[in-house]
């Protein structure tokens, strides 16, 4: 199973979420994000991703349940979200 590893963080009073992947190929982390936009989160990324590539930043959205759902549709994909804090 693929990992991702969140962090929230706080920049002039807005919050966002800190993503680091594990090693993964560029289209996984490019189908990562898409579900994670599919959610309603704004995903930080430059265009195409180069190999080696493992950092991201998403803004969440203001529902509750995105949070929940996001995981959820990327467990579906084999893919573990794990927020600091939580033990892997």
């Amino acid at each position: 199973m693929k990992t991702i590893k969140l962090s929230w963080r706080e920049e002039a009073g807005k919050f966002s979420l800190a993503v680091e992947y594990s090693r993964m190929w560029p289209f996984e982390i490019e189908e990562i994000e898409q579900i994670a936009a599919k959610w309603g989160f704004a995903v930080n990324s430059a265009g195409q991703r180069q190999l080696g590539d493992l950092s991201g930043r998403w803004t969440p959205p203001e529902s509750a349940e995105a949070i929940p759902a996001m995981r959820n549709s990327l467990r579906e994909i084999g893919v573990k979200t794990i927020f600091e804090g939580e033990e892997e």
